[in-house]
């Protein structure tokens, strides 16, 4: 019998599990693969202990409710965060508790089949590169923008891990040094100025608007903010500073695409405004780097994690 995947997007607030057919890898349209496929809390404030169990024990409920054999399907897990290759412990987790700590193992005891872990925004732009808006490209940048700011880089449908298993982590470099202060300890990552959070505290809240970050730029797009000086002033900041970011790594790396996923993909102005600045700001009299939005929602990330489960058989 063929195996089965699962796939696990494990965030800081909540927890998907997809389970896909067997041969996916080459779907016209993955979404014609989802056997199933639920969403929990991830419940991280009762920290590190209660997450190996509540991550395990939904892993072993997808495989319930389904009726298969653990020994009949693979399991992909992406997480904030990555490996240290040296140790096994995770790192640079904005989901502090696991920093440090052997989750993977501590995961893998929990169950009776090996369980492959890999960042969350790796596998949100393998899967964007598979199968969503950069499907048509050899290299691809994806980056979320939501709760925290993240990369991952993929060439010909292989994530690019790097030496140190921190390549794509644009989030945290550096946009202006001792400002914003960020969770890794440092000041003035990139995080800090272009998470939904970081709109919300730095921007909207500081110029008086009392609403979240999603219903300012439903505003925007209503265009109720058309004579509003403070509006303006909140978008042109954002995209200044995503201008300025974006461009560095178009710098670096020249992609062919780069794909943007999370809540604040969603925010209009980037994809004007935004690009605009990264013009600007980019080496090269021009910019042909088409900065588009994912297409597979903000769910991409379990397709990934179960495409890189099925491929470590």
């Amino acid at each position: 019998m063929k195996k089965k995947h699962i796939g696990i997007d494990f965030g800081g607030t909540k927890i998907e599990g997809v389970l896909l057919k067997s041969n996916f890898e080459n779907a016209e349209n993955i979404n014609d693969f989802i056997l199933f496929r639920e969403r929990i809390d991830t419940e991280a404030q009762q920290g590190y202990v209660h997450l190996v169990k509540r991550l395990s024990a939904f892993i072993k409920h997808i495989i319930k409710k389904t009726k298969l054999e653990s020994d009949n399907v693979t399991i992909g897990i992406g997480l904030p965060g990555s490996i240290i290759r040296r140790t096994g412990c995770v790192k640079n987790s904005n989901t502090t508790c696991l920093n440090h700590k052997p989750f993977w193992n501590d995961v893998q005891k929990q169950l009776s089949t090996p369980v492959v872990f890999e960042n969350d925004a790796n596998c949100f732009a393998l899967a964007e590169a598979v199968w969503g808006a950069g499907k048509s490209y050899a290299v691809v940048f994806g980056i979320i923008l939501g709760t925290g700011v993240g990369g991952g880089i993929v060439i010909k449908k292989r994530i690019l891990s790097g030496l140190q298993n921190i390549t794509g982590e644009w989030g945290h470099s550096i946009l202006f040094p001792d400002t914003r202060p960020c969770y890794c300890g440092k000041k003035g990552c990139t995080e800090t100025y272009l998470a939904g959070p970081a709109f919300k505290k730095f921007e909207l809240d500081e110029n008086g608007f009392n609403l979240s970050s999603q219903k300012f730029c439903i505003n925007w797009d209503n265009g109720n903010y058309h004579n509003n000086s403070a509006a303006h002033t909140v978008v042109n900041h954002y995209c200044k500073h995503f201008g300025i970011a974006v461009s560095n790594v178009i710098n670096i790396l020249d992609p062919d695409v780069v794909i943007l996923g999370g809540g604040m993909s969603n925010a209009s102005f980037i994809y004007t405004m935004g690009t605009d600045y990264v013009k600007q700001y980019v080496f090269n009299d021009e910019l042909l780097t088409p900065i588009i939005k994912a297409t597979l929602g903000d769910s991409a990330g379990v397709f990934g994690a179960a495409y890189l489960g099925s491929t470590n058989l």
